[in-house]
């Protein structure tokens, strides 16, 4: 029997639809305080293929290191640090993972926020 609280053994066509991250306002894009140039970059990013690229890329291997740190599904990707960093708060917004618990990262040895998906596997296009 279906749990329907949790989600487990839902036929495809009921489980729930992750949001596109072209939806991502640019105002999470750059900070307020951020120079008006950034503004404006930030409003160009928001959406393109580069943005939906890093965040597919993301998710990917999110879903095969579940509980990693930011940095270390950076180096398990082609991105760098704080691209990685900076996609995982709007992943978390969009409501495509969540926040875990903090544990010791491999990469740097500091105490640092784990990172779970949320949408149960499914590919994200």
């Amino acid at each position: 029997m279906a749990d329907k609280q949790t989600g487990l053994f839902m036929d495809d066509d009921e489980q729930p639809k992750p949001k596109k991250p072209a939806s991502v306002p640019p105002k999470h894009l750059a900070r307020r305080g951020d120079p008006s140039t950034s503004h404006e970059g930030a409003s160009k990013y928001a959406g393109s293929k580069g943005h939906r690229n890093h965040i597919a890329e993301i998710l990917s291997t999110l879903t095969e290191c579940e509980g990693s740190t930011a940095i270390e599904l950076a180096r398990r990707t082609s991105l760098r640090d704080v691209q990685v960093t900076r996609r995982m708060d709007e992943l978390c917004k969009l409501g495509l993972t969540r926040r875990g618990e903090f544990r010791r990262c491999t990469m740097t040895g500091y105490n640092a926020v784990t990172w779970h998906t949320l949408f149960l596997g499914r590919q994200y296009q």
